[in-house]
């Protein structure tokens, strides 16, 4: 039975070979002798003249787009880093601390009464606000999302994601 096989499949590959050998044959001997461009004669120097200059004049053209394209794309990369830069250097509003009242607790009279006592002001935290996260594509960022420990068992963010790091 096996040799059976590998007779069917040595005759399939002859005739294949066969086949390819004509098709070759036939279209080589049924080309013209000579192609036009050899029937006319080399090309004028003037045509590779033209070509070379349209082919330099392309060249500067398309690299003054790409430089132009490049340079556009450079500016709102250094404009969207230095918005981000002044964001995270900015400085949080100065916190609102509670009026401390006298120390039996009334608040003095140049001050509106309040329904709540107020705490000691040496025991009031200094209210702070959240310095924002970095980007996700910043080292900073990159950096918080392997070292935070809230984030060791989040998804990482998809790649179209380029916002502060949330987790």
């Amino acid at each position: 039975m096996t040799l059976r096989r590998l007779t069917l499949a040595s005759l399939i590959a002859v005739l294949v070979c066969a086949f390819a050998a004509t098709g070759f044959a036939v279209g080589r001997f049924t080309r013209p002798a000579a192609s036009p461009r050899a029937a006319t004669g080399p090309a004028p120097a003037g045509r590779t003249d033209d070509f070379a200059a349209g082919r330099r004049r392309g060249m500067a053209d398309g690299m003054a787009e790409g430089n132009r394209a490049g340079t556009a794309a450079g500016e709102r990369a250094g404009r969207a880093k230095a918005l981000a830069a002044a964001r995270a250097r900015a400085p949080s509003p100065p916190a609102r601390l509670p009026a401390a009242g006298t120390p039996s607790g009334r608040s003095s009279p140049s001050q509106s009464p309040s329904p709540f006592p107020s705490p000691p002001a040496a025991s009031t935290p200094r209210a702070t606000s959240p310095r924002p996260s970095p980007s996700v594509d910043t080292p900073q960022g990159r950096k918080l999302l392997h070292s935070n420990p809230d984030c060791q068992n989040a998804p990482p963010p998809p790649p179209s994601y380029h916002g502060p790091v949330q987790c």
